[in-house]
């Protein structure tokens, strides 16, 4: 299921018209952080939990954009 799926009775399929999600407007690149001074402050996040944490943001927030980069641990996030 997505946003502007429509579950209908079988009788009387008539779908509503979609929903339109406007574009992103804000785009970034997160990473983890892997300065010298990583984990002096916040908590320690592996790019696994990061990925974990995205997707599963991306379920619930249809504004939300997540992009994969060539780097294994950076990823770009689109939303608005």
């Amino acid at each position: 299921m997505g946003i502007g799926d429509t579950l209908a009775d079988p009788a009387d399929p008539r779908p509503l018209p979609p929903i339109m999600v406007e574009e992103p407007t804000v785009r970034m690149t997160f990473s983890v952080n892997d300065s010298p001074f990583a984990g002096r402050e916040g908590q320690y996040l592996t790019s696994r939990q990061l990925r974990a944490r995205l997707m599963n943001e991306l379920e619930r927030n249809v504004a939300l954009r997540v992009d994969e980069t060539d780097k294994a641990n950076e990823f770009i996030v689109s939303g608005r």
